[in-house]
């Protein structure tokens, strides 16, 4: 069994890693809907 220290620190790098990618997607998919919807609000 490894120290708690070591399960700490690998607990806390795996939630900064979801955490990151969650914040890229999220990010991504703003922009992607901004984009689709510059068009449409300039024909109206």
């Amino acid at each position: 069994m490894p120290p708690m220290k070591t399960i700490l620190l690998f607990l806390s790098y795996c939630i900064a890693l979801i955490f990151k990618r969650t914040i890229l997607n999220a990010n991504n998919l703003f922009n992607y809907i901004r984009k689709e919807l510059q068009p449409k609000s300039l024909n109206a």
